[in-house]
């Protein structure tokens, strides 16, 4: 974390975190109490004092995030109008960041979980109007990765962050193809997704890092997400079909579509699922 505010956020969720585990942790510490000729009881135990001390910052942290989710809503509304947001979402470390600098020319790709704490927004050129002929393009913003069984508590914090998941006029929905738990992850994105608000965001499923994979396994992939895009961030392969899918969301909203397994809600128990 290197800004403020993805710094705000981190504290916030480690303090959230810990709350709830201090008990026990200073069971070797005697009450505090005053010096010579100090009249009454024993004062408060050191777990106490650290409660206390831990309820303010997490109180003074939620302020500071409120103050700054308000500078980034008025950041959102000085940006150019008409331009399409998009926002990257997806299971962390599955190329995001690639994926945004290969769309934008800007970003720093890391192999590793929660490379992304700072939420990042780049223009990115799309191509021409086929009318106009006018360069049309859409801001592109990189957003921490989903985990599976997300605390609420860290979605709490990060709530500023994913306020530009929320806000988005649509999503690419990024995932590691050569994954062997592809569909654990992409359940856990639509399940997060849902959590936050955004269930109804017109969507694109990117299935990244094809490059990993044999001929039969992309086209058993092709077969189970005919709708997805194929891509290979760091080759820069597969971006056309993103770039045109944006190109034509800008118009209007994208045409309706078959939802897929990912994207539904998982039936409550003992309830019967239609038959397709």
């Amino acid at each position: 974390a290197h800004t403020r505010e993805a710094r705000a956020q981190v504290e916030l969720a480690r303090y959230e975190y810990e709350l709830p585990r201090l008990k026990g942790a200073w069971t070797h510490l005697e009450r505090q109490v005053g010096g010579v000729g100090v009249r009454g009881g024993p004062g408060e135990t050191q777990i106490e004092v650290d409660r206390r001390m831990t309820r303010v910052r997490i109180s003074q942290l939620k302020k500071e995030l409120a103050h700054l989710e308000r500078v980034r809503e008025t950041q959102r509304q000085g940006r150019a109008a008409g331009t399409p947001r998009v926002a990257l979402v997806g299971y962390t470390n599955a190329g995001k960041t690639s994926l945004l600098l290969a769309l934008t020319g800007e970003g720093d790709p890391k192999d590793m979980l929660f490379a992304t704490l700072d939420t990042t927004t780049r223009k990115a050129w799309l191509g021409r109007d086929e009318s106009t002929g006018e360069p049309r393009h859409a801001f592109v913003s990189d957003t921490v990765g989903f985990i599976r069984k997300l605390p609420h508590q860290l979605v709490a914090a990060f709530r500023s962050t994913l306020g530009e998941v929320r806000t988005a006029d649509a999503l690419l929905v990024v995932a590691d193809a050569s994954s062997p738990e592809l569909d654990d992850h992409l359940r856990i994105v639509g399940e997060t997704l849902r959590d936050i608000g955004c269930a109804d965001h017109p969507r694109l499923l990117v299935l990244n890092q094809v490059d990993r994979l044999t001929r039969p396994q992309r086209l058993d992939l092709k077969r189970l997400h005919p709708a997805a895009a194929f891509t290979c961030a760091l080759a820069k392969d597969g971006l056309d079909d993103v770039r045109s899918w944006l190109l034509e969301l800008i118009p209007g909203p994208p045409a309706p579509r078959e939802l897929e397994d990912w994207e539904r809600p998982l039936a409550a128990p003992g309830t019967a699922v239609p038959l397709p």
